[in-house]
């Protein structure tokens, strides 16, 4: 899921609602495999990165599984971990 949002400063900005959106779509998925990558993806500007940053490594975020991803409008990623098991040794809560 792919929320849009503001790619410029507002005071107004709504970051962590747009992330929380996000994040809520894929939580409340009615039908997913176990093998399906689950993402959140946000526009990647720097009001973004302070609060994905922030989210990712909190307990309920990372044993869900999904990422939270930064798209940058030159089409660069971050975040994106497609081997990561959050129940693992190397995972995030391992």
């Amino acid at each position: 899921m792919c929320k849009g949002g503001p790619i410029w400063f507002h005071p107004r900005n709504d970051e962590r609602g747009i992330i929380l959106s996000a994040l809520g779509d894929r939580i409340l998925l009615e039908q997913a495999k176990p093998k399906d990558l689950l993402v959140a993806a946000v526009p990647g500007t720097g009001r973004f990165k302070v609060v994905a940053d922030r989210w990712r490594n909190r307990p309920l975020i990372a044993s869900s599984g999904i990422m939270i991803l930064l798209v940058g409008r030159d089409q660069t990623v971050e975040g994106f971990r497609p081997h990561a098991d959050p129940w693992s040794e190397t995972g995030c809560l391992g």
